[in-house]
């Protein structure tokens, strides 16, 4: 099946693949979809879907489960586990659809759906991701608000369709513009080997000596040997400059029949010069950009993380604060009551007391009398005693 559906991002994109085209049942080509998201070429593309691992970007999966049957209701309740098994199976399919395009051969296409794109686009490395889940915090911060404007914007996804709305996400997320950066720095590199005589290969790599080894395994014994190398921070476009520069000598595919001095001199004055200048404009506007740093979705877990930590701590002070009080509270109370009933015990001991103190003053009055009534006996039979001894003391006359 072939599909001449696509959505373009050339206003947004520069340098560098543009286009995702997507299928008429309304597929998307996952590898096309993450070279535009990231800036990838293919395939690096390829390899990051292929590192998505199932915690990462998880495939839908149908638990089974084994019985062993007993009895009448596990048999029962069985044929119930398969009619949902087979329910949950028919509305299910895995989120990268492998589907063989080209009825003329060729290798086999991952598709992706619009809704599962945007969970794709968010687990991506780089700076989409950020941007993209940014974007979709930023909807669910709307939501939970309550932000009436959604309203209409709901209407218009609805009456635009899934394939405009995803496009229009896409192209939000891809545009979005971040904080002036220098972009990565790749290599155009001229080569030659003793297998390919009077010929100089132009290419263009990441990892140059990565690449001419890869490359020497099909010249061994006579591998390629590096003439010149020339940093850029567009390597299609300086490669394709070289090659339309030097195009009247192309033997075939990247092989020129030129001289190494036109090689190096070509990419010292032209390319590497390009990108001294290039370097000095990104230079340029780093110093004079005036721009907030973004925030991120990381900075805004951290800040939310932060802010969390606070209140978590603010909420264990309160709860120790709110424990000390009611345990003062509990002491307070235990205190009033042990103070309320010493008061009923001293007014009981002051009555008491009291009526103590009345019985013994009671007591000593009555006792007083008595001792003056004994006294004054006493002190009466003492005279009488005193008298008769005086008088039988008294001499005779």
């Amino acid at each position: 099946m072939s599909s001449t559906n696509s959505i373009s991002f050339d206003e947004l994109v520069k340098g560098r693949e543009s286009t995702v085209r997507f299928t008429v049942d309304m597929l998307l080509y996952a590898v096309e979809l993450v070279m535009v998201m990231t800036g990838s070429d293919r395939h690096d593309s390829a390899q990051s879907i292929r590192r998505l691992t199932e915690e990462i970007f998880p495939q839908v999966c149908i638990p089974c489960r084994v019985l062993l049957i007993q009895t009448r209701k596990q048999f029962v309740f069985l044929c119930y586990l398969l009619v949902n098994s087979l329910i949950l199976w028919m509305s299910c399919q895995n989120k990268f659809i492998v589907r063989r395009q080209s009825t003329r051969g060729g290798h086999p296409t991952k598709l992706i759906s619009f809704q599962d794109a945007i969970e794709l686009i968010m687990v991506l490395p780089g700076k989409v991701a950020r941007e993209s889940r940014i974007q979709f915090a930023d909807v669910i911060k709307r939501f939970i608000k309550g932000d009436e404007s959604m309203h209409a914007e709901l209407e218009q996804n609805k009456a635009q369709g899934v394939p405009k709305t995803c496009e229009l996400l896409f192209k939000s997320v891809v545009g979005k513009k971040t904080e002036p950066s220098i972009p990565r720095t790749r290599y155009i590199y001229a080569t030659y080997s003793e297998a390919f005589k009077g010929q100089v290969k132009i290419g263009r790599a990441t990892n140059v000596k990565a690449r001419i080894s890869s490359g020497n395994t099909m010249c061994a014994p006579k591998p390629h040997k590096i003439i010149a190398v020339a940093p850029t921070f567009d390597y299609k476009r300086d490669e394709a400059m070289a090659h339309n520069y030097f195009a009247a000598f192309r033997t075939f595919g990247e092989f020129f029949a030129i001289s190494h001095l036109d090689a190096a001199s070509f990419l010292a004055d032209q390319i590497t010069s390009l990108y001294h200048r290039e370097l000095n404009a990104f230079m340029r506007d780093l110093s004079e950009s005036e721009v907030d740093e973004p925030e991120t979705y990381e900075s805004l877990c951290d800040e939310l993380e932060k802010e969390l930590v606070a209140e978590k701590m603010k909420v264990e002070v309160l709860t120790r604060q709110r424990a000390d009080s009611d345990r003062r509270i509990q002491q307070l109370e235990a205190g009033q009551a042990d103070l309320k009933t010493g008061q009923a015990d001293l007014k009981t001991a002051q009555a008491v007391l009291q009526a103590d103190l009345k019985a013994g003053q009671a007591d000593l009055k009555a006792d007083l009398k008595a001792g003056q009534a004994v006294l004054q006996a006493d002190i009466k039979a003492g005279q009488l005693e005193m008298m008769a001894f005086l008088r039988n003391t008294r001499p005779s006359v």
